[in-house]
């Protein structure tokens, strides 16, 4: 297994709590297929932990004296299923900034093929949802452009020096 660097300890504390040490060890890994199977992986928890905060709160709208309902509860994590969705979305999101940075191309289409992925099955429905969810997707979206930025920048130097 990889070893999580020092200065990411704190970080990935919340993220190992959501994935998974594995996963989140994974993402640190020096080979480039590691990090992308990382990401598969993180997607693949990412839509089933957002189905299931989906498939709940439309079963919780759709009340019925249904014991199911209370045992879909317990099994995602208590009553608070929207709260457990956000830091699914939050430690999801962070992981996303850094890894939409990588200098593997590879690595980094896996990166946007995922957040196409929670993005697809995020549902916001109130404004404030909405709002924080921006707020949660801006380092993503910032590291995406500066990422393209500095890729134009590189370009224009190799025209400049050809």
């Amino acid at each position: 297994m990889v070893e999580i660097p020092h200065e990411y300890t704190d970080l990935a504390d919340t993220w190992t709590q959501a994935f998974g040490w594995e996963m989140v060890s994974c993402l640190f890994s020096t080979h480039p297929n590691v990090r992308e199977n990382a990401l598969r992986r993180l997607s693949h928890d990412i839509t089933g932990a957002l189905l299931t905060n989906s498939q709940m709160s439309d079963t919780n709208d759709d009340r019925t004296s249904d014991d199911s309902d209370s045992s879909m509860r317990g099994a995602v994590g208590g009553t608070s299923s929207s709260l457990s969705s956000n830091a699914y979305l939050a430690s999801c999101c962070a992981i996303l900034a850094m890894v939409c940075s990588d200098p593997e191309y590879r690595v980094y289409i896996t990166a946007l093929r995922t957040l196409r992925a929670m993005m697809a099955y995020t549902q916001c429905r109130t404004n404030n949802d909405v709002t924080a969810f921006q707020r949660l997707l801006a380092p993503v979206i910032e590291t995406i452009l500066f990422k393209c930025a500095d890729s134009n920048r590189r370009n224009v130097q190799l025209s400049v020096s050809t």
